[in-house]
């Protein structure tokens, strides 16, 4: 199937998808959780991370055309992923945007190891 993107008002932050570069307008966890405090939203999928799409018969399409593979849900690598965003497909149907927490994670340990040699 190939989804479309649905348009959305509110804070929207960009998505960028690493394996090919596409830039996706995305709704914020904090957007989404305001919006449906019941968590009546349908997440059809994700995209991004390190997954790749293989034979995966569903799509999304960029505005430029371009598109990426969505896989089912549960894809994601946990605890080296995380979901970062809802791209919007539909009308309460979401894509879920998937970023590597690895970065994050190592950002936090030089951190933290850059102050423990302050405090010696």
């Amino acid at each position: 199937m190939l989804y479309q993107l649905y348009p959305q008002s509110g804070r929207t932050k960009v998505f960028t998808d690493k394996q090919s570069g596409i830039k996706f307008p995305c709704l914020t966890i904090a957007e989404i959780k305001a919006r449906y405090p019941d968590g009546c939203f349908t997440v059809v999928g994700e995209t991004g991370g390190f997954a790749s799409g293989g034979d995966c018969p569903d799509t999304l399409a960029s505005d430029g055309g371009k598109t990426v593979p969505v896989l089912p849900r549960g894809s994601h690598i946990r605890p080296w992923e995380r979901v970062a965003g809802y791209i919007a497909v539909d009308r309460d149907t979401y894509v879920a945007a998937v970023k590597s927490a690895a970065p994050a994670f190592l950002w936090k340990l030089r951190f933290f190891r850059a102050r423990r040699r302050q405090d010696k």
